[in-house]
């Protein structure tokens, strides 16, 4: 993925170009993880579960053979050493640090929890260390010394952020609370899918002429929006509810990551595309990866103090297995025979869907907050400059090779 951006980069020097590129590039990006459930869902009603892996296969051979006849190259002249002992930093840091979120969502703070979550901070602050002193870091901190960069970053991960914890908690109300299929989950989502692909368009139209700032404000207040709407989510609550908020975060993400890609591999010299582009898409997974694990667990931590309450005819053991996520409470109450079924079964769907509720009003707030941050530390328009950096970049590479065939590559 962080390869595309670097080629969009390259490719399109022009910046209305490339705002439009990046604004394709978002809604394919979008869409396709929307679409996922989708495909998932049916796959999984008609095939073996592992057919959700096998069909990329086919996808990535396709990739692979296109990407060979149709990409033009974009090399760096002198690449750096790849620093393994940073990748290996960076990504046990990140285990440990969402193990121990996810841990505590469902344990407490116990010793695991903290121990675990102080392993994580110590290997990311030693990450960090080795970015400042290693000669050939990971990745170059010095990007991050633009404000413009480093709030298009935590856009990203924010706009991440919004859209995977909310597909969790949605696809879990509908099937366990609903008793919609996988497949019925996934075709629900499809109103996040058709307003990306028209958000991330106007975007490039809006980009030009009024600035990034705006732009990155209309999608994360979206955003932001989309989760108010959830607020009294029962377990009644009507579908149309949840297409209004999936067409706002669906809009809205498509805004805020075009706008954001547009800030992020605008601000970045040419010859840092290839690292803008790896940080923009560990923004992305990083976005994803914490929703899930955050919004997870916040959710679950809130559905067992809803139900700490004794329902009656229960017994303490089908209660205490039942306070461990909604689905456990769903099998329980499948178990148990009439009424103490139906109200087990009651009282988890009412304690699931108040959980949903408190997480969307901390997710909408902390979105809010990010809209007014973005005011005040993102320039009205950035990259102006960019004509200037990609002639010379391109002076550059000329010098190099001045093959007609590689007129486009430039330093990724």
């Amino acid at each position: 993925m962080p390869s595309t951006l670097s080629i969009i980069r390259n490719v399109f020097t022009d910046r209305r170009e490339r705002t439009v590129a990046l604004a394709v590039w978002a809604s394919v990006s979008a869409a396709g993880a929307a679409i996922g459930p989708v495909v998932g869902g049916f796959l999984l009603e008609h095939f073996w579960w592992g057919s959700v892996f096998l069909i990329n296969l086919p996808i990535m051979a396709i990739a692979l053979i296109a990407g060979v006849l149709l990409v033009p190259e974009s090399r760096h002249p002198n690449p750096p050493r790849w620093d393994a002992f940073g990748a290996l930093l960076s990504v046990t840091g990140l285990i440990a640090l969402v193990y121990s979120i996810q841990h505590g969502g469902s344990k407490g703070l116990d010793a695991q929890t903290i121990g675990i979550g102080a392993l994580g901070v110590l290997l990311l602050a030693g990450l960090i260390v080795r970015l400042v002193r290693t000669p050939e870091p990971l990745f170059d901190l010095a990007l991050f010394r633009s404000r413009a960069f480093s709030v298009g970053v935590a856009s990203v991960v924010l706009a991440m952020f919004g859209m995977g914890g909310l597909m969790l908690l949605l696809t879990q109300h509908w099937q366990f609370i609903g008793g919609a299929s996988p497949l019925e989950s996934g075709l629900r989502l499809l109103p996040l899918v058709f307003a990306t692909m028209i958000g991330a368009p106007i975007m490039s139209l809006v980009v030009p002429r009024y600035g990034t700032r705006y732009a990155m404000m209309i999608g994360m207040g979206l955003i932001g929006a989309a989760f108010f709407v959830l607020l009294n989510v029962q377990p009644d609550t009507e579908y149309w509810v949840f297409a209004i908020a999936l067409v706002g975060i669906g809009a809205g993400s498509g805004c805020a990551m075009t706008a954001a890609s547009d800030v992020i591999m605008s601000t970045a010299p040419a010859d840092s595309a290839g690292a803008a582009a790896g940080i923009e898409e560990t923004s992305y997974e990083l976005g994803n990866g914490l929703s899930v694990a955050i919004m997870g667990s916040v959710a679950s931590a809130l559905f067992r103090r809803e139900m700490d309450t004794t329902v009656v005819g229960v017994d303490d053991r089908s209660m205490e297995a039942s306070r461990e996520s909604i689905g456990e409470a769903i099998a329980v109450a499948g178990t148990l025979p009439g009424d103490a079924g139906r109200a087990l079964k009651s009282q988890a769907d009412q304690s699931f869907s108040d959980a949903f509720a408190l997480t969307s009003l901390c997710t909408g707030i902390m979105l809010v907050l990010v809209t007014v941050a973005i005011y005040f530390y993102v320039p009205r328009a950035t990259g102006r400059a960019d004509s200037k950096a990609d002639s010379d970049s391109a002076a550059k590479l000329e010098k190099l090779d001045p093959a007609p065939d590689n007129a486009h590559s430039e330093h990724s």
